[in-house]
């Protein structure tokens, strides 16, 4: 959940009630696109048909949007989301693969249990770097690539 600063009230995502910050872009919980100005028409059709419940015409419309530009980084973000949510894994990792490419500069976060957290694993063909590893208890920062502090999530 983000912090939200003093004389600000917290917003809560329409998807799935979680706080949020009002910079945020996506929720942190269920990853439903929150805000930005510059959305195509086509992106807003296929969110607004998942928000009513039209998943496979959501999807639809998002593979449309891809046929006329794969690399459509919130397309593939969403049709990530959408094939997450379906059950369809090696599909969603796909589309998320495409989106992290088109957004070379984005925050890369591994996600795991404590017990999990090792100094060190040899890297396996088509492992990516990830820029901080966080846990239920504590944030690591890998050294994949140097940070502004800003980027550090807070």
């Amino acid at each position: 959940m983000s912090k939200v600063e003093k004389g600000q009230s917290p917003r809560r995502c329409q998807r799935c009630g979680s706080e949020f910050h009002p910079d945020d872009k996506f929720c942190a919980q269920c990853g439903a696109f929150l805000r930005d100005g510059w959305v195509d028409h086509r992106l807003l059709l296929a969110l607004t048909l998942e928000r009513e419940g039209n998943s496979r015409e959501a999807r639809l419309e998002l593979e449309r949007l891809l046929l006329a530009e794969p690399e459509h980084v919130l397309g593939n973000h969403f049709l990530g989301n959408l094939c997450f949510h379906e059950g369809v894994l090696l599909e969603a990792i796909r589309h998320y693969e495409r989106a992290l490419a088109g957004a070379p500069r984005a925050l890369r976060i591994g996600l795991c249990h404590d017990f999990q957290l090792v100094d060190h694993l040899p890297p396996r063909v088509g492992d990516e770097p990830v820029d901080l590893v966080q846990t239920p208890r504590e944030r690591v920062l890998t050294g994949a690539r140097a940070l502004a502090p800003e980027e550090v999530l807070s």
